[in-house]
């Protein structure tokens, strides 16, 4: 199930975070996030790229980090992988910024992670 935002102009435009809700996973251990940018279907321009901000929210404070922008395929798909190095609450949000045919928008989701059960 993808989470979608929704803005008009022209058309519909979405884009879709995988998931909305908050889902554990083990430090050390990489994810695998991917949405889609739905440009109406329209090819996104060349040079496309999406912002990708990592924040790490742990008792020691908020951090926030920006990742390798990613490059959406040609039907809007994109995905990139992160391994959280320490436990705490994680929001990935990724920012289309706009162009001539489409407003900016972006897509959030979240992590609970954990240390690996000892054992």
């Amino acid at each position: 199930m993808r989470h979608k935002l929704w803005t008009a102009r022209p058309d519909v435009l979405t884009m879709g975070i995988p998931n909305p809700q908050e889902s554990s996973c083990v430090v050390g251990q990489p994810l695998q996030i991917n949405g889609v940018l739905d440009l109406a279907g329209q090819v996104p321009q060349p040079g496309t790229t999406l912002r990708v901000n990592r924040e790490v929210i742990s008792p020691d404070g908020s951090v926030v980090t920006p990742l390798p922008a990613v490059t959406p395929a040609s039907d809007g798909s994109f995905d990139f992988t992160d391994t959280p190095a320490v436990p705490g609450r994680y929001l990935y949000d990724v920012t289309f910024s706009g162009d001539s045919a489409f407003y900016p928008t972006d897509g959030l989701t979240r992590y609970i992670i954990v240390e690996a059960a000892s054992g």
